[in-house]
């Protein structure tokens, strides 16, 4: 008897495992590079990639990028921190790209684009350094719909004078790839890139490399499945305050549930009467009767 549970423990295990895996692989399924945590895991060192994304923006093919940071956070001790998903230099200019996936219109205000550029600079102009060493930089905003709604396929912004429309040239510059182009040019194949869900039908091999290997491979599979536990791990550890409440509210619900069973029980002995008016008696509202009834049936 001992062998056959111990077999059903198992098969129940197992079963687990398979349904967990398929639940994982249907996720890993439905990620596109929109996705913050694939995004991140996809441009990991990929040089190539990022590079093919500038390429493409600034449509120039001989621009070529070193110093490549994925999700790097600039700590701001006496304000606001904040994470940047990709920051890369120029080999030849040094200019400095900062690429930011937005899937909510709030996440691509103009407020933090301003602070993106900001903290940055803050954080990279060395003590006794002139200002004119900052380096000429671009935040790069991946929007999932159109923000500023124009229809563009990109908005690009910079200061400028007043009176006479001339650039202040501060070399700071701040870029909208709208996610919601569908044109038929490279701008608008870039977007369906980061939109489509199945490597096979991207326009750039660049982009679609990494895609396949962490959708098609056993090996890719593995690495982000791993990822996603690790971040799973990391969220839950950052919102435990709330679990615990949630957990303790729960408890206190089930302590309710079985108070009213027991309520529910001494009358129907005491008093000789159905369930349902000892239900009716402790005012337990009639939505809930098949409830409480199916519980008793379980006692």
């Amino acid at each position: 008897m001992g062998m056959k549970k111990n077999t059903k423990k198992k098969n129940v295990k197992k079963s687990k495992k398979i349904v967990l895996k398929e639940e994982l692989k249907k996720d890993i399924d439905n990620f596109n590079l929109m996705d913050d945590e694939f995004f991140s895991a996809c441009f990991k060192d990929n040089y190539k990639a990022v590079t093919c994304i500038l390429r493409i923006i600034f449509e120039d093919e001989n621009l070529e990028i070193i110093d490549l940071k994925i999700q790097e956070i600039f700590t701001n001790f006496k304000g606001h921190s904040v994470q940047l998903d990709i920051i890369a230099r120029n080999k030849v200019t040094n200019v400095i790209y900062n690429i930011e996936i937005q899937r909510a219109k709030d996440g691509a205000s103009p407020e933090r684009a301003r602070y993106h550029v900001d903290i940055y600079d803050t954080h990279n102009l060395k003590k006794n350094h002139d200002f004119k060493d900052l380096p000429t930089t671009f935040v790069i905003f991946i929007t999932e719909t159109d923000v500023f709604k124009r229809g563009l396929p990109i908005y690009k912004i910079q200061r400028y004078f007043e009176d006479n429309k001339e650039p202040f040239n501060d070399r700071s510059y701040i870029y909208y790839v709208n996610g919601a182009y569908n044109g038929n040019d490279d701008i608008g194949k870039l977007v369906h890139d980061f939109q489509c869900k199945n490597p096979e039908k991207f326009y750039f091999e660049e982009l679609a490399e990494k895609v396949r290997f962490f959708k098609t491979t056993k090996e890719g599979i593995m690495e982000i499945s791993s990822l996603l536990k690790k971040t799973a791990d990391k969220y839950i550890k950052q919102n435990k305050d709330k679990y615990i409440a949630k957990g303790k509210a729960e408890g206190e619900k089930l302590g309710t549930v079985k108070s009213l069973l027991n309520s529910i029980k001494s009358l129907m002995e005491t008093m000789n009467v159905t369930a349902e008016k000892a239900m009716k008696a402790l005012k337990i509202p009639q939505e809930e009767h098949d409830f409480y009834l199916a519980q008793l049936n379980t006692l």
